[in-house]
């Protein structure tokens, strides 16, 4: 299971990087609609057909979103769900036999489930691209604040043989391996080797930034120093935080996928034999 899910996920990010933009995806728009324009109703197999497809783009839609942030995805999620509520509607109405009204109650269920799901994910993910922008931020300010180009706050940190350009140096490798460790993925839980390497990186940053205040004799330099040091910390706590939103969003990402797969499962029983034979079939003929 795991191995499919992991091949879902990777196969959807594939597709959605390929298109790119929320144009790209109209072909999953869905109308919802039971009728043709003679006002004839579709035959079963057209709305559940159209019901799955319904279904398996909401990965699709979800991913684009995630990548993207743009609102015309979240209204194509919404315009997604009413058209999959008006199918079921439909669907309910051409149903007539027992096994059919017992898929279609299990149907129901699992569809409200994954409605509930959808709305966490957006939620999950609009937090997550939030602290993500918040500490590309953060961590941007600090590598150019710590760019040997930038013009240096410090009065000796230009002497290779002073110890404030020594401390400096450590404190520029630090961050950069910090930042390069925190490579948080959404939908790709760390392990907690990865975690805590990433923690006690971020540790080393803020025990460099304090040797680098220890070491600040001047009164200027020492605030330099300081203002270095509530940088790092801020950057720190922005990425402890974005780990865990990851996380939330991965839980429920996770939840995603397989109650799209159960709804695949459990509405074939709805075009079985029984459905097929139509109303005026004679058992046993």
């Amino acid at each position: 299971m795991k191995k499919f899910l992991f091949g879902l996920v990777v196969s959807t990010l594939l597709v959605v990087f390929a298109w790119g933009t929320a144009m790209s995806l109209s072909l999953f728009a869905l109308d919802g609609r039971a009728e043709d324009s003679d006002g004839k109703p579709y035959p079963l197999d057209h709305l559940v057909h159209s019901f799955q497809i319904g279904v398996q783009s909401i990965p699709l839609l979800l991913s684009a979103y995630l990548d993207s942030g743009d609102l015309v995805l979240v209204q194509q999620i919404r315009e997604n769900n009413e058209a999959l509520n008006a199918y079921l509607k439909a669907i309910e109405k051409q149903i007539g036999n027992d096994d059919q009204k017992s898929a279609f109650a299990k149907i129901s269920v699992a569809f409200h489930k994954l409605q509930d799901i959808i709305n966490r994910d957006l939620k999950a993910m609009d937090d997550f691209r939030r602290l993500r922008r918040a500490y590309d931020k953060r961590s941007t300010q600090l590598l150019e604040i710590l760019s040997p180009d930038s013009p240096s706050p410090y009065r000796n940190a230009g002497s290779y043989e002073s110890d404030i350009h020594r401390k400096l140096q450590e404190v520029r490798l630090a961050v950069v391996k910090a930042i390069s460790a925190t490579q948080v993925l959404p939908c790709n839980t760390a392990d907690q080797t990865h975690r805590k390497r990433t923690k006690q990186m971020w540790d080393a940053v803020l025990q460099h930034a304090n040797v680098l205040i220890a070491v600040s004799g001047d009164s200027g330099d020492r605030e330099s120093s300081l203002r270095l040091a509530r940088a790092a910390a801020a950057a720190k706590k922005l990425a402890e935080e974005l780990v865990v939103q990851g996380d939330e969003l991965t839980h429920s990402w996770e939840q995603t996928l397989p109650t799209v797969q159960s709804l695949e499962v459990l509405i074939e029983p709805i075009l079985g034999p029984k459905a097929s034979t139509g109303a005026n079939a004679r058992p046993n003929e």
